[in-house]
């Protein structure tokens, strides 16, 4: 004896909400979004790789870069122009890690005095 399986299964009488189907949809949907977010950002910390989106003008000056044979690479020249603004804006990034500092060292006072008994208030 053999059952079928209707794979494709009809939707419910027309209703104000959505159907069981497309709520399943849906939560597998957010489900499938949400792991991707977190096999992506694992895939990158694992690799040094990341995957970004471009627009067309920018994609253009990467490929008249590499055309040009100053670089290899889309990769090679979006590096070179990345550490060239990384050069340009130092002193954002060292304002940046001296306040990064400065909050830690907030945190543990905060800590420190949650943990003496005493209160921060």
């Amino acid at each position: 004896m053999s059952e079928e399986i209707n794979m494709n299964p009809t939707p419910a009488p027309e209703s104000n909400g959505p159907s069981e189907w497309e709520e399943l949809q849906d939560e597998l949907r957010v489900t499938a979004e949400s792991w991707a977010q977190t096999f992506g950002k694992a895939w990158e910390d694992l690799t040094g790789l990341m995957v970004i989106r471009t627009d067309g003008d920018l994609r253009q000056k990467l490929d008249l870069l590499v055309e040009s044979g100053a670089v290899r690479s889309r990769a090679e020249a979006l590096k070179v122009l990345y550490e060239a603004g990384l050069d340009k804006k130092r002193k954002i990034f060292e304002k940046a890690e001296a306040t990064k500092a400065q909050v830690e060292t907030l945190k543990e006072q905060l800590r420190g005095m949650a943990g003496n008994g005493t209160s921060a208030l």
